[in-house]
């Protein structure tokens, strides 16, 4: 793991696109922290789609974590929910609607199914009330 002497100055800085790769990654570490985060679980409707989501952290940098094909957010990010620095980040994790707890239904894949979980993603952020968030996606092959 990368360590920078200064983690808490560089996390409260407006935007991690100042950071390099280092510092960036010492953020989602805290050497001070003793407890796991706490981890909250929600349950919401997006167009008519039921969505569960976990949050974790109370940091003033949110991001958004998308599942890869077939992942969870338990699956995917229960390494990051647990072990991220919880002052710097506030981590929204989801499971579009078919994956894991967001069922049912199960999941279904009509020919813009991409564009459908990009707009319930977009829908669950503004449900949120927050509106400056980055994105970590585990990406899956497309066979």
């Amino acid at each position: 793991m990368f360590r920078v002497t200064n983690t808490q100055h560089l996390c409260k800085l407006n935007s991690l696109k100042q950071l390099n790769l280092q510092q960036r990654v010492s953020c989602f570490s805290s050497s001070t922290r003793v407890h796991a985060n706490a981890i909250s679980s929600h349950d919401t409707t997006i167009d008519g789609m039921k969505v569960f989501w976990e949050k974790a952290g109370t940091g003033a940098h949110n991001v958004l974590l998308l599942p890869g094909a077939l992942g969870s957010t338990r699956t995917d990010f229960s390494p990051q929910l647990e072990e991220l620095n919880g002052q710097a980040f506030t981590l929204h994790c989801w499971d579009p609607p078919g994956y894991g707890k967001s069922r049912p239904p199960n999941r279904t894949w009509p020919e813009k199914f991409f564009n459908r979980d990009a707009a319930c993603a977009a829908s669950l952020i503004k449900s949120l009330g927050k509106y400056l968030f980055q994105l970590f996606i585990i990406s899956s092959p497309i066979w």
